[in-house]
């Protein structure tokens, strides 16, 4: 299949797979572990309401032993509520 070039990539997700677009804010504040360990369990939005809450305390409260770098920090986060969303 030709189309000029572009290529389209569907990725079928399951119930309860978690998308997150992210800038370089988020995880210039954040290990992956972090991130990850906010937004995998409980409803999508106190996860990512508690992400923010400790962006914005790392990005206010640098330490040598964290990552720390004040930057805006934008996400979207998607969770599938039905399969094969």
């Amino acid at each position: 299949m030709s189309n000029g070039g572009s290529s389209n990539a569907f990725i079928r997700l399951s119930r309860f797979d978690t998308v997150l677009l992210a800038t370089d804010g988020v995880f210039d504040n954040l290990t992956i572990d972090e991130i990850v360990s906010h937004l995998r369990k409980g409803p999508l939005l106190t996860g990512v309401r508690n992400l923010l809450t400790q962006i914005q305390s790392r990005m206010n409260n640098s330490s040598a032993d964290t990552a720390s770098k004040p930057d805006h920090a934008t996400l979207i986060a998607y969770r599938a509520s039905v399969a094969n969303a």
